[in-house]
């Protein structure tokens, strides 16, 4: 069965780790909507208790991978980088498919710590080697490849690479399109970079299909959602680079999280 979320590798029917399989997804919840303290404290919870499972391979290097996650969006990098190494510590060296899934996904989180960090290079070592790991995977890892591969046409965008980026993203948008359908805002995410591509020619153009996605996306996840957020503002700090400060001013209009950008 192909699986939306890296979480689902994993099946028990121990009823303990079906209650902290719930805590956990209540954690993830919470951070999507931007509740950021509420998230912290609910992971921080699940971790104790995955402490105690039988499933504990699994369940603990999920919560301290998702914590790094959090941490890395709120700033707290060096607790984000230690979070993260402990989840990798926990799983490089485990066969299970359903740990190699979750370490390719944190391969993934990992590489957005270090392109947070100016090092895009490092960054995009680790996605090309979170998409390998996916491939090898199979079609149950899919929807994980797509994403792995999205944020790694994100980062070719960034750099300039925008033809090696377009081939990628249609990969994406493919399986995408297959499986959570194209409804679901991790299709308008790839869209997103897809327009990006086909606008390289005419910047003009390029941003007003990136704000017209954003637009769209904001509607789906919120305008707290953290990796809208994000992209939000690599945008903003892309036009101050090119001193348009016209078009930065009527992104703030549009998107409350440039406010303060």
């Amino acid at each position: 069965m192909i699986r939306t979320r890296a979480i689902d590798a994993r099946h028990s029917n121990d009823p303990r780790y079906k209650r902290w399989k719930a805590r956990f997804r209540s954690g993830v919840l919470a951070y999507e909507e931007g509740k950021f303290d509420e998230a912290r404290h609910v992971l921080f919870l699940a971790l104790r208790a995955a402490e105690q499972l039988d499933e504990s391979d699994f369940a603990v290097p999920a919560c301290y991978l998702a914590l790094g996650v959090l941490e890395t969006d709120i700033g707290k990098m060096e607790q984000a980088r230690e979070s993260l190494a402990k989840a990798e510590n926990l799983l490089k060296n485990q066969q299970g498919d359903d740990c190699r899934e979750l370490y390719a996904c944190l391969l993934r989180y990992k590489a957005d710590w270090f392109d947070r960090n100016h090092d895009k290079a490092q960054a995009e070592k680790l996605l090309r080697e979170s998409v390998k790991i996916l491939r090898e995977l199979g079609v149950d890892s899919s929807v994980q490849l797509a994403n792995s591969l999205s944020d790694l046409c994100f980062l070719l965008v960034r750099v300039g690479r925008l033809d090696e980026a377009e081939d990628l993203i249609l990969a994406a948008m493919d399986i995408y399109a297959s499986t959570v359908g194209r409804a679901d805002p991790a299709y308008d995410w790839a869209k997103m970079i897809y327009q990006i591509c086909l606008n390289k020619q005419d910047e003009e153009a390029l941003f007003d299909a990136f704000e017209m996605s954003a637009t769209s996306l904001q509607y789906k996840v919120g305008a707290q959602n953290p990796h809208l957020v994000r992209a939000l503002k690599i945008y903003a700090h892309a036009l101050k680079e090119r001193g348009m400060k016209d078009n930065l001013e009527r992104a703030r209009d549009k998107f409350t999280a440039l406010i303060k950008h």
